[in-house]
């Protein structure tokens, strides 16, 4: 059975007078909603945005510098999608584009334009299903805030995201439609291991409505991508699907997740039913609205609460870890969102103004927001340094500098110390036979009750030898948070 047919106890009389948004108009917006994340939500809101997918990528398109993670020396992270990207890379720099802002820039909106395919998939669905393309219901999908945010921002957790959405809606479709949506779950699956979670139920909801062909496409077109993961993994690391497969080893058989920051089991739930708004009064307005949207779209109801229950059980959480799951539910919560009855309550009202405003809210901060702007603006003062070749990381770490992508040097040698390390090691160097300069940043440190530390004075090293510059203090306004401020020193010899 490959066809989906209309099904007539989910219509409504009402949807009949629903305003609608052709396919063309809808991805128009979507683009256009995006554009303000694409040109000023610069940096990265965690740190293995830029070392595990940005700089890897940057390092395949140009083979300069990059700091390698233990992801990446133990095998746990595929290269596919660094692959991708450095794709995009290899593209910009051949029309012309050298500057890092402007290259973050446009890999922006290479991924706004995936971003693009969900939106399309999820009007499709409605079409499959023989209901209206509802207008605002279908803007909120295509423009919410962790829509666009996650949309444009290059990281394998949101690119996949949106692959998954996309797939799961594909799978639903008629004729060839499930074989496209395999292959964007693979993809996925290469980007986030945690993807394929969907696999199963999608092959379950197959079977309950007895869609084998689109079960048998659906297969085809996921195993094409794994083998296509594995004969990459066979070549760099010597063992078939080893980069997933060290993955499951290193966090679950040695359980190397839990050193991380954990969470509760119940964190996700709670942080899923507050992004619902499920509260005090407004409790039966949300299940109201999730079970009218549930009768549409049990198939994305389902799977959203199948990755939250599998996501809840490591007790290493984030967020970032469950973006599919929270664009699932809003879909779902949304459908009844704007059709507005003779005799609304205040509840039901408030609810949707409520939502809407804070969805309204955070696009437009998410999209102006540079996050870790300290790191990157002092990489981007070391950039201006020809003579850079090595850099002391006082107080930090190797994922402290900003990116090597704003860095763009061949070849750089990073020493981490701890600020009571810095003086001895001025000493060790042999400055009558020192070439070049050394230069230092400066990361902030914690005394024992917590408060951050604040600048160290370098002045106070300088001896006969060698003479100390400051060349910049970054991460003042609008960088908040404390613990990106940077401060740069050269050290060269008298």
């Amino acid at each position: 059975m490959s066809e989906i047919t209309p099904i007539p106890a989910q219509q409504d009389p009402q949807d009949s007078q629903t305003a609608t948004i052709s396919l063309g108009l809808l991805l128009l917006f979507a683009l256009l909603i995006r554009l303000p994340a694409v040109f000023f939500s610069q940096g990265y809101l965690f740190l293995d945005e830029q070392y595990q997918y940005i700089d890897p990528a940057w390092h395949l398109a140009t083979g300069q510098s990059w700091y390698e993670p233990h992801e990446y020396i133990r095998g746990i992270r595929s290269w596919i999608y660094p692959g991708i990207m450095s794709g995009m890379f290899r593209a910009l720099l051949w029309l012309g584009i050298e500057d890092p802002l402007q290259l973050m820039r446009g890999i922006r909106g290479f991924h706004a334009l995936i971003s693009l395919i969900p939106v399309a998939s999820l009007w499709l669905l409605l079409r499959w299903k023989g209901l209206p393309a509802k207008r605002w219901f279908l803007l909120l999908a295509a423009g919410n805030s962790l829509a666009v945010f996650a949309g444009v921002h290059p990281n394998g957790p949101y690119c996949a995201a949106g692959l998954s959405i996309a797939a799961i809606c594909l799978f639903q479709g008629p004729r060839l439609w499930p074989l496209l949506a395999g292959l964007l779950l693979g993809i996925a699956f290469t980007m986030r291991f945690q993807d394929a979670f969907f696999g199963p139920v999608l092959f379950l909801s197959g079977l309950i409505a007895k869609r084998y062909r689109a079960i048998w496409l659906l297969c085809l077109g996921s195993a094409l991508v794994v083998v296509w993961q594995g004969v990459l993994d066979t070549h760099i690391y010597g063992r078939f699907l080893h980069s997933a497969l060290g993955y499951v080893e290193y966090n679950f058989i040695e359980e190397q997740s839990s050193n991380w920051k954990t969470q509760p089991i119940y964190f996700y739930g709670l942080m899923t039913l507050g992004s619902l708004l499920f509260i005090p009064p407004l409790m039966g307005t949300v299940w109201q609205r999730m079970r009218e949207g549930s009768r549409v779209f049990p198939v994305l109801l389902a799977a959203a609460l199948a990755y939250l229950l599998l996501h809840s059980i490591p007790a290493r959480k984030a967020p970032r870890f469950i973006v599919p799951a929270i664009l699932l539910l809003w879909t779902v919560l949304s459908w009844r969102l704007f059709d507005r009855r003779q005799e609304e309550s205040w509840q039901s009202a408030g609810h949707r103004k409520l939502f809407v405003s804070i969805q309204l809210v955070a696009t437009v901060f998410l999209s102006l927001y540079f996050s870790y702007s300290g790191p990157i603006n002092a990489a981007l003062r070391l950039r201006e340094e020809p003579e850079l070749t090595e850099l002391w990381v006082v107080d930090g770490s190797n994922v402290s500098v900003g990116g090597h992508l704003y860095l763009n040097k061949d070849r750089l040698k990073v020493t981490t110390m701890k600020r009571h390390r810095l003086a001895r090691m001025l000493d060790i160097v042999d400055w009558g036979s020192l070439s070049h300069s050394i230069f230092v940043m400066l990361c902030p440190s914690k005394l024992e009750d917590g408060k951050p530390l604040a600048e160290l004075d370098l002045s106070k090293y300088e001896d006969e030898r060698y003479q100390i510059t400051e060349l910049g203090n970054f991460g003042k306004w609008p960088e908040h948070r404390k613990r990106n401020r940077r401060w740069l020193y050269r050290i060269t010899r008298k």
